[in-house]
This record gives structure tokens, C-alpha cells and sequence, in this order.
């Protein structure tokens, strides 16, 4: 939604409701967010959420000015604002606020005492942005202010498939993080990082422990910056220091090899713009080598694009067949169909999941269940199933709302609950074994292989 699309939802709820919000600046961030809520929040606000949203905001208003300067006490029936070294305070009957325009007119009351009570001393220029903080906590753990310069960023990692990387590629071998792979030309290659090496730290953060996705995602970064790495070589008695600046490289969401007994291995980092091209070159690539059946991996995926995820199960589910419904405000539904123009894989599948899958990468898993394309191994999913939008605020800020809940195509939320697996399986080093043996165990014939 656009920030003259706001203003324009602004101007008519104004002009048909009452109160504070008749006489307020067009571009007044706070009226902006709080009208954004009461209209494209999933769920309409009720009174105790009017409540908190003014009770959150007063007391981000009180904090930021300082309690040095202003104090604030809470009863069950009001909340009363008060200079510490003025004769000046306000009071705020909780049963009057009942609504966006009460909740509004309350907070501006508040913000205007608190430039009084700062005195002479500097007001924080943010104070607005503070009481739209606390406005949003009151809803749910997906919904949040986004600070200035974080709007483009986000916009950067959902929507482009170019970031800045290193150019090296990871093991993980008796608990270590090994390099397995330097990509020529690349700022490993030219720092002089060797196959072999052991990962020891990556910035500031320790190796030990971290996944090879989060390896993964800590050496991504924006175009430019620095990653110092420290590595354990053979032969060298101290842990090597080297720094390297990431440089633009298409970043490959979907990597993919051929295992023994014709079995297609395919692995889902994110969902991205390019995430359904790649994956189906990963399967040109994979059948022009015989493979038979397929293991897809969407372990430690966290999700991405909505319209991505839709593409990749399009890869195995016919057309027009439901791959996912999303229910918003009201009795708004909107159902995502496949719009296949191929057939489908229809090989036998098993798909990886664990408790870092989530979002996107769960309504792909949740799908091929539903439609009997696969069999799950792995634990019980991360359980994010709801959609987030992200509206544009005055001073470079943005307000990330949630707006609908995903149900998968037999009706089942995923929100809080998650996907379960066909077969529970707790250590990772065992799942991809179990995925193979599954699929050995449905197709007799790869045994021969």
C-alpha cells in the first residue's frame, strides 16, 4: 500500500469519524498507523486492545522522555501523566477509550505534556515513533514498527536474487564447520581461503555450534561489507584471521546433487524471486543424470515469498489443484490453485523438516502431505503460518502488520502449530539416512543401483 493510498484511507475515515482525528496533519505517522491497524489488522480491534494500544503508548512516551522528567501511574481506572518538576499532569479515563479516534487523541495529549515536562532539554525526535511502537505491541509477535533504512533492506532480501557473498560453501564433519568448496574469482578465493579449512568464528560470532545455514546466513551480507573469518588450517599452530569484502553473485536458492541409487537431492535455502526457476533446473539437470526418486530439503528454510513457495509446488502438484488458502479479515479467502503449464514430478518424494522450516517453506511441506505427493521426515515445524504486509510510514519508517493466517488445503492452520512429520525423526545426522532408506524401502528396484 502506498503511502498516498494511506493518506487516502486517512482522509475518509477522517472525514466520516469524530474526535481527535478530524484536525490531524496528513502526514501524522501516528494517526497513519493507528488507521492502518483499526482497517487491515487481521483481526478488527476489540476495546481491551483500544486499551492497551493507549496504555502501551503512554508508557513508550514516559520512558523515552525519561522518568526523570515525567512520571506515570497506572489504576485500574486511569492512567495519569505527570511532570516531575512541573505543576502540569493529565489524565486518561481508561473506559473512554473505546476506538482508533479515542486512542489517537489520548496519545497526542501525551506527547504534547511531555515536550512540556522535557523542559528545555532536547525532545527525541522518534517520541512519535515510540508511541507507535507501543501501539503495535499490543497486537502480536509478527506485527512491529520497522525503523528507517530496515524498509529497504527488507524489500531488497524478499524481492531481488542478488546479495553479497564470499563465494565458499560448507560442511559440517565431526561437529566442525568445514570449507568444501571456493568458488573462483570470488573474496574467499582471492583472501586465500583453502578446502579444508575450519571455520572457527565468523565476526564476532563462534562456530562451534552454528549450523550450516546459519553459517550460511551470517557470511551473506550487503554488497560491500567486510566479513572477517577465522579459520584453523593443518599445519598452522594459530587459528588464521582473514578478511573479505562480499561482492555481488547471483545467490543460488536451490542447490541440488545426485546421490547414489539414482536419488535426486534437492535443498530449498529460501524462497525468493528465482527460487521455482532454479529448482526446475535443478530437475533438468538431476533427471538428464537418471534420477529416480527425490529427497527435497526445506530444513532451516525460514520461508520468503508467498508467490515462490506457490511456484516450487507447482513442480508437483497438477494443475489447478489447492496449494493454499489464505484467510484474512473477515470472510475474505483467497485460494492459490496451481497453474501448473507442465506436469507435475511424479516420482516418489520425501521432503526434510525440521523446527527452523517455517512460513513458506511449511505451506510447500503441508501441501505435498495434504495431496499425498510425500512422505515428511524430520520434527515438527517452526508453526509461522500468517501473512505480514508492510506499509509505509512519514520519515522513512514502515509498520509490518500481520493481515492473514495460511490454512493448507485440507483446512489445517499452520499458525502456532505447525507441520508434523510422517516420521519423527530427532537427530539431524540421521534424517537424510531415514529419507533414503524410505524411499529404497517404496522403490525395490533403486536397490539394485
Amino acid at each position: 500500500m502506498s503511502r498516498v493510498l494511506v493518506t487516502a484511507v486517512c482522509l475518509l475515515v477522517c472525514a466520516v469519524g469524530a474526535g481527535g482525528a478530524l484536525g490531524a496533519a496528513p502526514e501524522d505517522p501516528l494517526l497513519e498507523a493507528l488507521l492502518l491497524i483499526d482497517e487491515k489488522y487481521v483481526a478488527k480491534p476489540q476495546i481491551p486492545q483500544y486499551r492497551g494500544m493507549a496504555g502501551q503508548g503512554l508508557l513508550r512516551i514516559a520512558n523515552t522522555i525519561g522518568r526523570s522528567k515525567v512520571g506515570l501511574e497506572d489504576t485500574p481506572e486511569e492512567w495519569t501523566l505527570q511532570c516531575a518538576k512541573r505543576p502540569a499532569k493529565k489524565s486518561f479515563a481508561k473506559d473512554s477509550i473505546t476506538s482508533v479516534d479515542t486512542v489517537y487523541a489520548a496519545l497526542q495529549e501525551a506527547i504534547a505534556l511531555g515536550k512540556i515536562c522535557a523542559g528545555g532539554a532536547s525532545v527525541p525526535p522518534d517520541l512519535v515513533y515510540q508511541a507507535v511502537k507501543g501501539v503495535a505491541s499490543v497486537l502480536d509477535s509478527q506485527s512491529y514498527l520497522i525503523e528507517p533504512g530496515k524498509y529497504e533492506d527488507i524489500k531488497a532480501e524478499s524481492q531481488e536474487a542478488v546479495t553479497g557473498e564470499v563465494g565458499l560453501e560448507l560442511d559440517e564433519r565431526s561437529g566442525a564447520l568445514v570449507v568444501s568448496d571456493v568458488k573462483l574469482g570470488m573474496p574467499a578465493d582471492g583472501a586465500g581461503i583453502r578446502l579444508g579449512d575450519r571455520l572457527v568464528r565468523i565476526d564476532d560470532a563462534p562456530a562451534a555450534g552454528l549450523s550450516v545455514a546459519r553459517a550460511e546466513e551470517l557470511l551473506r551480507g550487503p554488497i560491500g561489507t567486510n566479513v572477517v573469518l577465522a579459520v584453523e588450517r593443518d599445519g598452522s599452530r594459530a587459528p588464521l584471521t582473514l578478511t573479505m569484502a562480499r561482492q555481488a553473485h547471483r545467490f543460488q536458492s536451490v542447490k541440488f546433487k545426485l546421490m547414489s541409487g539414482s536419488v535426486g537431492y534437492v535443498r530449498v535455502v529460501l524462497f525468493h524471486g528465482q527460487t521455482a526457476q532454479d529448482l526446475k533446473a535443478a530437475f533438468e539437470r538431476l533427471q538428464a543424470l537418471n534420477m529416480k526418486v527425490m529427497i527435497l530439503d526445506l530444513r532451516d528454510n525460514a520461508g520468503g515469498l508467498l508467490s515462490s513457495a506457490i511456484g516450487v509446488a507447482e513442480s508437483f502438484i497438477k494443475r489447478d489443484g489447492l496449494i493454499v488458502v489464505v484467510n484474512g479479515r473477515g470472510d475474505r479467502r483467497d485460494e492459490h490453485r496451481s497453474q501448473a503449464s507442465a506436469p507435475p514430478f511424479t516420482a516418489p518424494l520425501v521432503v526434510l523438516i525440521n523446527q527452523r522450516t517455517a512460513s513458506s517453506a511449511e505451506i510447500v511441506a503441508a501441501a505435498l502431505r495434504d495431496w499425498g505427493r510425500a512422505i515428511l521426515v524430520g520434527t515438527k515445524s517452526h508453526g509461522k503460518g500468517s501473512v505480514q504486509s508492510i506499509y509505509p510510514l512519514p520519515g522513512d519508517y514502515a509498520l509490518r502488520l500481520t493481515t492473514a493466517y495460511y490454512a493448507t488445503p485440507k483446512g489445517q492452520q499452520i499458525e502456532n502449530v505447525g507441520v508434523e512429520p510422517d516420521y519423527v525423526v530427532e537427530a539431524k545426522d540421521q534424517q537424510l539416512a531415514t529419507a533414503v532408506e524410505l524411499l529404497f524401502k517404496n522403490v525395490p528396484s533403486l536397490q539394485q543401483k
